[in-house]
């Protein structure tokens, strides 16, 4: 009897343990497109928290925070509203949740333009803020020292491994400097090509560059350089006249 009482307890325990609801990975997670941060906590009372602040098109914003429970995160309720905001947590990878809203109250917590769905993932070291920073510095000092093929080996890699954690804007910044390293390589097909992939390719100038109005504003620096660059690599295309 007291074999089997013990086996009971032991089966009981097991299938408790099984049944137990999923939790996340603890983490500070970045949206992708660096748009927000996620970050996912235990509080003094080892309750699992979450923060959420992203920001959308023309500086709109979300910010929102709450409890976990499981795979669940529940905000506290605004005023007025009959029901709290609900989020739906995945762990697709260690590193990586993906987040979306379960009911219109999530609305509450976000400007117009802003959402906070979306993947979040925790960037590996060579992607941080950080890190990106240093290697655009180190491009600069080689571009300056006019080792073109080196600078674009710098800044090439970076695209293709950090493309997640870089905004839009920064993106496009970087492919405009890969551009004119291969301007300077002798290769304006290569320039043309990588310019063609930003935004402000797509406009022949200011007139054209239809964006809200804080983002067009934040970007028209970019979008001028591109557009110079631009004229350059065509220039180099035609044939020298006689």
């Amino acid at each position: 009897m007291t074999f089997s009482l013990l086996s009971s307890i032991m089966f009981f325990a097991f299938l408790t343990s099984a049944w137990s609801a999923p939790t996340l990975n603890p983490g500070h997670y970045i949206l992708q497109g660096n748009h927000g941060t996620l970050s996912v906590n235990t509080d003094a009372s080892k309750q699992m928290t979450f923060e959420i602040e992203t920001v959308g098109a023309n500086g709109h914003q979300c910010a929102l925070s709450g409890t976990l429970q499981g795979t669940e995160g529940v905000t506290q309720k605004l005023e007025g509203d009959k029901e709290a905001c609900r989020v739906s947590f995945v762990q697709t990878g260690p590193h990586r949740i993906d987040v979306k809203s379960q009911n219109d109250t999530c609305r509450g917590f976000c400007g117009m333009r802003a959402t906070f769905d979306g993947t979040y993932q925790i960037p590996p070291k060579a992607c941080s803020q950080a890190s990106i920073k240093k290697r655009r510095k180190e491009f600069l000092n080689t571009y300056q020292s006019k080792d073109y093929p080196g600078a674009e080996a710098i800044l090439t890699p970076l695209l293709e491994g950090c493309g997640d954690f870089i905004d839009w804007i920064e993106e496009d910044e970087i492919r405009n400097e890969i551009a004119l390293t291969q301007l300077h390589q002798g290769n304006p097909q290569a320039c043309l090509a990588a310019l063609s992939k930003t935004m402000a390719s797509g406009a022949a100038g200011e007139e054209e560059l239809t964006l809200p109005p804080l983002d067009r504003e934040a970007y028209l620096a970019t979008a001028k350089k591109i557009w110079f660059n631009k004229r350059l690599c065509e220039k180099a295309l035609k044939p020298a006249s006689k």
